[in-house]
């Protein structure tokens, strides 16, 4: 073939085949999704479920501006630290969620309050660990970081200038950073375990 020796002659004749077969599997998708109308129920599909969303939104007194804000402060890294704190945070996306602010609120509530119990449970286990002065001293250190913990609730309540949602992403901000003391002060506590065990 054209002056080319039999191995070249075989790798040419896999790439025109395989180039081939490539344009004949584009040719057919492209044919499925136009017989089909593919294309056109995705769109429907998906335009049916951003005026359902909206009008969930509204029904709560949520603007679209207010759900990309909430969108943002939920992505945010600080934001999903904490197992419980993607649970309620993936709980909120759940369509059936959008149908009461109050339940949102009740079941960030819930797990705020339990990831406090955690909280106070590892405090205990740490604290049985030290001497007088390293107690008082994590006794400061604790108070400083609550304080710490509700200045960060505090601008996420203001992110949203009282808006529906407010009490919801300071309570979400702070079940995270609960999670993520508890995570710091349980790692303080095995590792004088497994040194002093």
């Amino acid at each position: 073939m054209w002056g080319m020796t039999e191995s070249q002659q075989l790798v040419a004749t896999g790439l025109a085949g395989g180039l081939l077969g490539w344009l004949g599997s584009r040719a057919a998708f492209l044919f499925e999704r136009k017989v089909t109308g593919a294309k056109d129920k995705e769109q429907v599909a998906y335009l049916k479920e951003v005026v359902d969303l909206s009008e969930r939104l509204a029904a709560n007194g949520m603007t679209i501006s207010d759900a990309r804000q909430f969108g943002a402060l939920l992505r945010a890294p600080a934001s999903n630290h904490g197992e419980a704190a993607r649970e309620a945070i993936s709980a909120l996306l759940e369509p059936q969620s959008f149908q009461s602010n109050i339940a949102m609120k009740a079941r960030a509530s819930a797990a705020y309050d339990v990831a406090e119990a955690k909280l106070k449970q590892v405090l205990l286990d740490l604290e049985l660990q030290l001497d007088e002065g390293e107690g008082e001293a994590l006794e400061a250190a604790q108070v400083a970081w609550e304080e710490y913990r509700k200045r960060l609730e505090d601008r996420a309540l203001r992110q949203f200038q009282g808006g529906t949602h407010a009490t919801l992403a300071m309570t979400i901000t702070g079940l995270s950073e609960t999670e993520r003391r508890t995570e710091e002060l349980a790692a303080e506590v095995k590792e004088r375990s497994s040194l002093y065990g």
